[in-house]
C-alpha cells in the first residue's frame, strides 16, 4: 500500500494521506462509501465478543464463515478498485474485462 499513515487512538481512527501522493478531491466521497462496511464489520465483531461463553460456543462457527465470505467479498473488492485505476489510467482495457462493446473506445447507444 502507499505510503498512508493509520493510527488508532481508542475509538479515533486517523487515516492520513498527507505522503501518499494522491490528490485527495474524493476522499470524502470515498471514505463514506466504506465507511458502512467498516461499522458493520465492527459492529458483528463487537456482538461477538460481548457473547456467553454458552452462546459463543453455538455461534462461532456461523461467525467464523460469515466472517470468511466477508474478508472474501473485502479482497475482490480491492481487486476490481485496482482494476477500475488501471482503466482510469489506461494499463487496462475495459473491454478486456467483459464488456467487450467498449472496445476502441467506442460507446454504446442506448
Amino acid at each position: 500500500m502507499r505510503d498512508i499513515e493509520l493510527k488508532v487512538d481508542g475509538a479515533r481512527v486517523t487515516i492520513d494521506f498527507t505522503h501518499a501522493n494522491l490528490s485527495t478531491g474524493t476522499l470524502l466521497e470515498r471514505a463514506e462509501e466504506i465507511l458502512p462496511l467498516l461499522c458493520s464489520l465492527i459492529e458483528a465483531d463487537d456482538a461477538c465478543l460481548q457473547l456467553t461463553s454458552g452462546d459463543l460456543e453455538n455461534r462461532l462457527r456461523g461467525y467464523l464463515a460469515m466472517n470468511m465470505v466477508c474478508q472474501h467479498a473485502t479482497q475482490k473488492a480491492i481487486e476490481q478498485a485496482i482494476l477500475l485505476r488501471k482503466i482510469a489510467d489506461g494499463s487496462e482495457a475495459i473491454a478486456d474485462h467483459g464488456f467487450p462493446e467498449f472496445s476502441d473506445g467506442q460507446s454504446l447507444d442506448v
